[in-house]
């Protein structure tokens, strides 16, 4: 069982976590996501996705840097879009990108704030 997945279970259990960077350290999941390259826009986005299921994962540089290519690629004036563009926000996208920042603790950021009211308007 992948130490990612453990990581998860002992929070679902409510069990005492020391230090969550040693089984993310020792995860072959999140091994695989650092190791991609030259990922699509849309590569980028589902990588950011399912990083953003990993307890702790907000920690990693691998997501750190997902969070800076997701605000600078994909944050709009309105909301998440997958072409940067605010006419081409879409339901899907954009409610997937601000769940994943609400599970990555960045719910109160601006870009999610913005994603989160297009939801409510439209």
């Amino acid at each position: 069982m992948d130490a990612a997945y453990r990581l998860k279970m002992k929070i679902d259990q409510n069990e005492p976590i020391e230090d969550p960077m040693i089984d993310l350290e020792q995860s072959q999941i999140v091994k695989k996501y650092e190791q991609q390259e030259n990922l699509s826009a849309l590569g980028k986005i589902f990588a950011f996705v399912g990083l953003a299921e990993i307890p702790y994962a907000s920690q990693l540089p691998v997501t750190q840097s997902l969070i800076q290519y997701v605000e600078k690629t994909f944050a709009t004036s309105d909301g998440f879009s997958y072409t940067g563009k605010a006419e081409d926000i879409v339901p899907c996208y954009n409610a997937m990108l601000l769940e994943a920042y609400v599970r990555l603790g960045l719910g109160q950021k601006l870009s999610a704030q913005r994603a989160l009211m297009w939801i409510k308007n439209y």
